[in-house]
């Protein structure tokens, strides 16, 4: 019983930071609406290349390769608002993948029998702390 409650226990947590991010989205969009219609977009774009890229693997979590996701935030985001590019890298290259992760891959977790869907390690944290480095580089 106690299993069930911790990992209801985490799934609430991962809900809760899913919840942080979009709120980190609306701050944005008070100073550029415009750059959320287009973050929204790359985000759906990089959630799209992750899905196809990212898979769970037993006993480690889900795995990505750990420059795709920064390199492809980047490109969207000079690609679709240069002139506010840094915020929306950031945004496409730390939303896109934590959506893609803990909402799209549920089921694969489950049927990989890993017990946890793992951000930490295998790529996909490491994409999400170098979307925000090459975020921060591109400002």
């Amino acid at each position: 019983m106690k299993h069930a409650a911790d990992d209801h226990c985490r799934e609430l947590q991962r809900l809760q930071r899913i919840c942080r991010d979009f709120n980190e989205i609306a701050y944005l969009a008070q100073f550029d609406p415009h750059a959320l219609e287009l973050g929204v977009v790359g985000c759906l774009v990089n959630i799209a290349i992750f899905y196809s890229v990212a898979k769970p693997i037993e006993g480690i979590g889900i795995a990505m390769p750990a420059l795709l996701s920064p390199l492809v935030a980047t490109a969207l985001a000079l690609l679709l608002a240069p002139e506010a590019a840094p915020p929306l890298a950031f945004v496409i290259g730390v939303v896109g993948p934590l959506i893609e992760t803990y909402l799209l891959h549920l089921r694969g977790v489950e049927a990989a029998q890993t017990g946890m869907a793992s951000i930490v390690g295998a790529g996909t944290f490491d994409g999400i702390v170098l979307s925000g480095i090459i975020a921060a580089y591109l400002a």
